[in-house]
């Protein structure tokens, strides 16, 4: 034997048998790294929505209703350390309404308190009633509005239901004529208004911010921006007949800070007709607008872990090399399918074939030929039933068809398809 027939031997061999078996082990290393880190990226992001600080990074009363036993105080700081605790007796028998509000009030000057959040335990109507007429006296009612508005936002799931509710709550709380989300993309000249609290369907609508200096003005310097005097400031007074046509004589832009640079900057617009903007008004504004950009990352969070289970549920149940049901769901689909026929009396069909010859394939072809039969029976398989049929590949070469059918001769026509569809397969080679 020469060395030239020697090497010939050996490329076919390498060709032929050795590469596709490696190619085939590194496709199913890639597809194991793959799957593994889907579940991390899963553990992640639920960590994430878990661990979120869902007021923000603000200081906060947490308050423990109780009667015999007294309503606990609990203060936690911006990073979620407590930093101090009592306990009052503002409810029967004590009735200590006094000292209890004296206590409130010294804990919310003391640790510059910007919300208070009530427990939903024995003795909450008559803790809730007391706090909110002690934040009324204390002309602090904004603290109550806090967690109003935070708990409205936070039941919501889709990040335009959170920006929508947002803006109605604060259009609630404080008086404006218009209140608004707009997203803003790296250097563009385009805005988008993403909500609106006159109209819940508005969405995307694009604005030129050439006409909203005070936008531009807001996404250059990261600073909220107050104009108590449209015609008068020096970011508006161009604009000044517009706005005022627009029934607008002040506005507000604040900042809404994100993390993941891949959403673009938001912000908050606040306009009103008459009047100007209190400074517990802009603080208002300000607390409630890290709470939403809070709200909707954990908006953004779960949809994301939705996508990624999801994949995690199609890789459970989805042979990787076809494309159809794996073994695992063919039993567990034959099972509830079973049960329903019998439920309702209909006929079932089942049929389970392999591939004759399918080791020749492999031998004469290579396994990457043999790779190509398998998807090109699952293709035709695809093709040839009904998106309700069950189609599965149960192992090797070896698929499997169920389906609840109207009549018996269904089963008949399995066959028939099956062996039409593996002419073809076969004509191939």
């Amino acid at each position: 034997m020469s060395d030239h027939d020697l090497k010939e031997i050996v490329r076919d061999a390498y060709n032929r048998l050795l590469r596709p078996s490696l190619e085939n082990e590194v496709l199913g290393i890639a597809r194991e790294r793959a799957e593994t880190d889907a579940i991390r990226v899963f553990r992640e992001n639920a960590e994430n929505l878990l661990l979120l600080a869902p007021a923000g990074q603000i200081s906060v009363i947490g308050v423990d209703p109780g009667l015999r036993t007294g309503c606990k105080l609990a203060v936690v700081d911006q990073t979620g350390n407590l930093v101090e605790h009592a306990t009052v007796f503002p409810t029967p028998p004590q009735n200590d309404i006094e000292g209890a509000e004296k206590v409130l009030v010294e804990l919310i000057n003391k640790h510059n308190v910007r919300a208070v959040a009530i427990g939903n335990g024995t003795g909450s109507r008559e803790v809730s009633a007391f706090i909110r007429d002690a934040l009324r006296r204390l002309n602090r009612d904004d603290l109550f509005s806090v967690l109003e508005i935070l708990k409205a936002i936070s039941s919501r799931r889709r990040a335009h239901d959170v920006l929508f509710v947002f803006v109605e709550q604060i259009a609630r709380v404080i008086e404006t004529n218009r209140c608004s989300i707009v997203q803003v993309w790296g250097g563009e000249r385009k805005g988008r208004v993403q909500a609106s609290h006159e109209d819940e369907t508005v969405s995307d609508l694009v604005i030129d911010l050439e006409k909203y200096p005070e936008i531009l003005h807001a996404m250059e310097t990261r600073q909220k921006v107050v104009i108590n005097d449209v015609a008068r400031h020096r970011l508006t007074r161009q604009y000044a007949r517009q706005l005022s046509e627009a029934g607008i004589r002040v506005l507000m832009v604040i900042p809404i800070v994100l993390f993941d640079p891949n959403v673009g900057s938001l912000f908050l617009r606040v306009t009103r007709r008459r009047g100007s903007f209190a400074l517990r008004e802009i603080g208002f504004c300000e607390i409630v607008a890290e709470a939403a950009g809070n709200a909707l990352e954990r908006a953004q969070l779960f949809e994301r872990i939705q996508r990624a289970n999801e994949r995690l549920e199609r890789l459970a149940v989805t042979d990787a090399l076809t494309g159809l049901h794996n073994r695992r769901h063919f039993h567990q689909r034959l099972q509830e399918e079973y049960q329903r026929s019998k439920r309702y009396a209909l006929p079932l069909a089942c049929v389970m074939f392999d591939i004759d010859d399918f080791k020749k394939i492999n031998d004469n072809y290579g396994h990457l030929a043999g790779d190509h039969t398998l998807k090109s029976m699952a293709l035709l398989l695809k093709k040839t039933f009904r998106s309700s049929d069950i189609i599965s590949r149960f192992g090797g070469d070896e698929f499997a068809v169920f389906a609840i059918t109207e009549s018996c001769s269904f089963k008949k026509y399995i066959k028939e398809r099956i062996f039409k569809s593996w002419y073809v397969v076969e004509e191939y080679y």
